[in-house]
């Protein structure tokens, strides 16, 4: 059961309510793997988007298959393994640590209140 919800205009209630994520170049992935759930790339078009946007090169690191044809992203979710995917999950974080930690609106705003006094 795939459902296409690009359109959908609140992401964070996509991520709560799916299973995994399909995607291709957004950013959308970084939600998901902070919530432990599947991401799955679809960049049927990597070589193009590369030479005319450029990508980041943090997408060969990413924890999930990048898959640039429908055969491999196939495969790919056929193939899924939870614990080996989880295991590059706490590898990735761990050479590119999150130093959110919920509260930016707050540390902002006393910034703020520290500059003007």
């Amino acid at each position: 059961n795939i459902i296409n919800a690009s359109d959908y205009p609140d992401v964070q209630e996509l991520a709560i309510a799916t299973d995994c994520v399909i995607s291709d170049y957004s950013t959308i992935v970084f939600d998901y793997m902070l919530l432990r759930k599947p991401v799955f790339l679809c960049a049927l078009d990597l070589d193009h988007y590369n030479a005319l946007r450029g990508v980041f090169p943090i997408i060969y690191d990413l924890p999930c298959a990048l898959s640039q044809s429908t055969q491999e992203l196939i495969h790919s979710i056929e193939s899924y393994d939870q614990d080996d995917y989880l295991k590059k999950l706490d590898e990735f974080h761990n050479n590119y640590p999150v130093y959110d930690k919920g509260d930016a609106a707050k540390q902002i705003v006393s910034k703020i209140q520290s500059i003007i006094g």
